[in-house]
């Protein structure tokens, strides 16, 4: 659109001066700059100064941006060798319009007009401090603009041509714009295109160099290090993790790693798998790592090497957690509110707070292994691995080496995979006099391989260890280092109070796994449930649930339905201690009599039913019933 300068001036006259409500297009005058004197009527003074940044405000803004200006720099220095001119100024500015640096030639009559103009590093050029000016129109726009004469708001521009373009980063982002501007009358419709090819040339550097330098950020903040090397094993390239994964504190680029390490590198297993391996030092000392070597072909002549490693304690972290070395439950999946309950789950959350040894003693089922990894979860060290070690279920012969490893083959045992986290080792009165003794001997300096390894050790057993240590079947010096802090889970017969909570959550648990609408307990069933006395514990609690919940046929679960090992092992119990009295269901006391006849009776199905005064296929009936299997008193 051609600058036709009267008209523009007559239009800044009436519109900005006058105060005349401007129109929605004015002939001549570009629309971005019309919505741009609209957004600026009524909040700019068109006549007063431009805001300015203090000292300390624009030294800030330019370490800030310090990046745009190393690159843009340079190409604004060259714009004076290609345009030969000495009659116009080039100036950078930040995203918001805020003139960062300011290239100009040596040329006095340019000086006083940028000087007039108030061009000057740290002026605000924004549309909010500014009104309409090139800068704020092309940073609005997103677009390239060329403003003159009276196009600008304020009057400090009207003498000046103002050509301005934005700069953009990676991901199109808009970082910046640069302006180029001198006397209306001097400029150059070519200094447009000069513009563009600068900018383009300046996005090309600047995103290759936050590429380059994003690159390099992420390649030293990853754990894992890597050395690039060439045929002769010579260091190219390497990132910080790499030096201090191999403890050289020296610049290692151009360096041979053989300057470093006795090692013959052309024997290193070349593989993209990672490979347990320890590199000896000049000074004999070992840096054990995971290291990937793998060959890289530059060209037919010339071989290169990337070094990948991992420093042998996060190797260990990682492998952890592969293979599900991770506690699951907290304080808050410990389900009960008794006294007992309550007990336990206080001296737990005191346990969490230290690093102390706790020995954790109860039957089987009662949630030793649960409460050990809640103490875990609600310890510092809940970021690190939980490994579980079951001593029942590991041979003698097999327990050394799966609880300490084997160096010579680079097995790992199950202390260095506990590392900065938790081993547990279950049922530990299973543990052989051999591994007891290696183990109190690790606990008392917490060293393995020659190395300070840093690990919690939480212990369970079903036994009563003091009693084998007078019996001389466990290690006394062992049970006193593990027993610092006890913690016992009283099975649930000593707990009744918590058993009707853990019912209603494995109610609700396998509904929904079963996908079936279970919605209460039968009374009579609810009795046995409390009563019975649960030599399983919990885990025989969850497994007749689960039966319960799978044969049921209605919304709630039925006496009826529970296993018969169970109802014959209550019902005795009732009635070997004389509480029928408090059995209320007439079906529950015949089951009892049923069963104590038969008991009586030796299985003697005729007897019992005359006994009971009923015929024979009636009994029958009800033993079916009551899934009672007559077979198994013939032995009373």
């Amino acid at each position: 659109m051609e600058y036709n300068h009267e008209k523009i001036k007559e239009y800044w006259n009436r519109y900005i001066a006058g105060f005349e409500k401007l129109p929605d297009h004015l002939e001549g005058l570009d629309d971005r700059i019309l919505n741009s004197w609209k957004r600026s009527v009524g909040r700019i003074n068109p006549y007063s100064a431009p805001t300015k940044l203090s000292k300390e405000e624009l030294q800030d803004l330019i370490n800030e941006n310090e990046t745009l200006i190393k690159v843009a720099l340079p190409y604004m220095i060259k714009f004076y060798q290609v345009a030969q001119t000495a009659t116009q100024n080039v100036l950078l500015a930040d995203n918001k319009g805020r003139q960062l640096i300011n290239v100009s030639a040596e040329n006095q009559d340019l000086k006083k007009l940028m000087s007039k103009a108030l061009v000057k590093n740290g002026i605000d050029y924004s549309e909010e401090a500014c009104g309409t000016s090139s800068l704020a129109v092309c940073l609005h726009e997103d677009s390239p603009i060329l403003l003159q004469g009276y196009e600008h708001y304020r009057t400090l521009y009207h003498d000046l041509s103002c050509f301005s373009a934005p700069i953009h980063s990676l991901g199109n982002q808009q970082v910046g714009s640069i302006c180029i501007t001198g006397k209306m009358e001097n400029y150059q419709p070519f200094i447009m295109s000069a513009l563009i090819i600068m900018i383009q040339a300046i996005e090309n550097e600047l995103r290759l160099t936050q590429a380059n330098n994003i690159l390099q950020n992420v390649v030293d903040n990853i754990s894992q290090g890597f050395i690039l090397l060439d045929s002769s094993y010579k260091v190219m390239q390497y990132n910080e993790p790499a030096a201090k994964i191999l403890e050289i504190n020296t610049d290692l680029l151009n360096h041979y790693l053989n300057d470093f390490f006795i090692d013959d590198f052309s024997l290193l297993p070349k593989s993209h798998q990672s490979t347990p391996y320890t590199l000896t030092k000049k000074n004999h000392l070992k840096i054990p790592l995971s290291l990937q070597f793998i060959p890289l072909q530059e060209n037919k002549q010339k071989d290169m090497y990337l070094m990948m490693m991992t420093s042998f304690n996060d190797f260990k972290m990682e492998t952890s957690m592969k293979v599900g070395y991770m506690a699951k439950y907290s304080f808050d999946d410990i389900i009960g509110e008794s006294v007992a309950m309550n007990k336990v789950k206080e001296l737990g959350k005191m346990a969490a707070k230290t690093d102390s040894n706790v020995l954790i003693v109860g039957e089987s089922g009662t949630g030793k292994e649960l409460t050990a990894q809640a103490i875990h979860n609600n310890s510092l060290r809940r970021n690190g691995p939980f490994v579980t070690l079951h001593c029942s279920a590991i041979p003698n012969e097999m327990m050394e080496i799966e609880l300490f490893g084997d160096e010579k083959s680079y097995q790992m045992g199950k202390i260095e995979l506990a590392e900065k986290g938790t081993l547990f080792l279950d049922e530990i009165e299973y543990m052989s006099f051999e591994c007891q003794s290696k183990l109190f001997e690790f606990l008392n300096n917490k060293i393995l391989h020659q190395r300070k390894i840093d690990v919690r050790i939480i212990a369970s057993t079903q036994a009563d260890l003091l009693y084998r240590v007078n019996q001389q079947l466990f290690k006394g010096e062992l049970y006193y280092k593990l027993n610092v802090m006890n913690i016992v889970i009283p099975p649930l017969r000593q707990r009744r109070d918590d058993i009707m909570p853990l019912v209603s959550y494995y109610l609700n648990k396998y509904s929904h796994i079963l996908r079936k609408e279970i919605t209460g307990i039968e009374k009579e069933c609810s009795e046995v449930l409390v009563n019975y006395n649960w030599l399983g514990n919990i885990r025989e609690l969850e497994s007749t649930m689960e039966h319960l919940i799978n044969i049921s046929k209605t919304k709630i679960l039925l006496f009826n339905d529970l296993p018969a090992d169970i109802v014959t092992s209550y019902m005795t119990q009732k009635y070997t201690s004389g509480q029928t009295d408090q059995i209320k269901s007439p079906e529950v006391v015949e089951y009892g009599e049923i069963i104590r006849l038969l008991k009586q009776e030796h299985g003697h199905m005729k007897t019992v039913a005359k006994l009971l005064g009923m015929p024979l296929s009636t009994l029958y009936r009800k033993c079916n019933k009551y899934n009672i299997e007559p077979k198994q008193y013939k032995s009373w």
